[in-house]
């Protein structure tokens, strides 16, 4: 994925969940992407779509929540791609990383 974008670069971020427990775990998540000017845009919808799933005990999964081709006429500067854990609360159970990337003019 790039780190500094352009129109027509391919973008890919990964989420890691690690499930330390001993038996599986429903996982509600939400994706979204926050602007440069702060404003932030939920990718599954304005009313409340997440993605749902089941983390087998002892599991450590990497999978894609974002990987597309990057828009043209997006506004240059620093956008953040943000994962909410909705269930479990985070740092209880699981772990996230945070990316920050760059639009080029």
């Amino acid at each position: 994925g790039c780190l500094h974008c352009h129109a027509g670069d391919h973008l890919i971020a990964q989420v890691t969940l690690r499930n330390p427990g001993a038996t599986a775990t429903p996982v509600e998540m939400k994706v979204g992407l926050r602007l440069p000017d702060g404003t932030s845009v939920s990718l599954f919808g304005p009313n409340g779509q997440h993605i749902v799933f089941s983390l087998p005990a002892g599991a450590e999964s990497t999978f894609p929540v974002l990987n597309f081709t990057w828009p043209a006429g997006a506004p240059p500067g620093a956008w953040r791609v943000e994962g909410t854990l909705l269930e479990p609360s985070l740092g209880k159970t699981f772990s996230r990383d945070v990316r920050l990337f760059e639009v080029e003019p």
